[in-house]
């Protein structure tokens, strides 16, 4: 068996993993790098547990711009102004060591309106853009209408709405979790 690390243990820790991923998803695609990008994105209501595991799902995955693999990257799934709203998450982000912008969020955590249509469209059309559903099974209207619906994985741990049924409407992925 082959050991893999993860992301953050290959660039040296969760910020630095967590910049470059921003940066390069914000560039677009490269045709000497990633071609295609999969973001791991929470709920809607962007609790803790929903950050947390829509970064450790972008963290736990191959790594390289080669062989097909997708960029991961972590998405908050709400305005980046609405962070400071989040106190659990502030206490917890600023006790592990990230730098918070003027609007209270973390810098280096990209945020929804961080991401624009048209580069959203860049990585669809290059090579494909996925969605990670984590702490939800539900595609949100917000989400749907700048990245697309189309859902490559699903962990969870509440009642599966089967919005997102391999070979249905909307993309392929299962529920983990239970």
């Amino acid at each position: 068996h082959t050991f893999m690390l993860s992301s953050t243990a290959q660039s040296g820790g969760l910020l630095p993993w967590l910049i470059q991923a921003g940066l390069t998803f914000r560039a677009g695609p490269d045709p000497d790098g990633f071609q295609a990008a999969i973001v791991g994105i929470g709920n809607d209501a962007g609790d803790l547990d929903s950050l947390a595991a829509s970064i450790a799902i972008a963290d736990w995955q191959p790594v390289g711009g080669c062989g097909g693999r997708p960029l991961w990257v972590p998405i908050a799934p709400f305005p980046r102004s609405d962070f400071r709203l989040r106190q659990d998450a502030c206490l917890l982000f600023n006790h592990i060591g990230f730098s918070f912008d003027g609007a209270g969020a973390p810098e280096a955590l990209l945020h929804l309106d961080d991401v624009d249509a048209a580069t959203a469209r860049r990585w669809s059309d290059a090579g494909g853009l996925g969605l990670a559903l984590v702490d939800h099974n539900a595609c949100v209207p917000g989400v749907r209408s700048l990245l697309g619906d189309r859902v490559v994985a699903i962990v969870d741990h509440h009642s599966d709405e089967q919005k997102h049924m391999a070979g249905g409407g909307g993309g392929g992925g299962g529920s983990a979790g239970g």
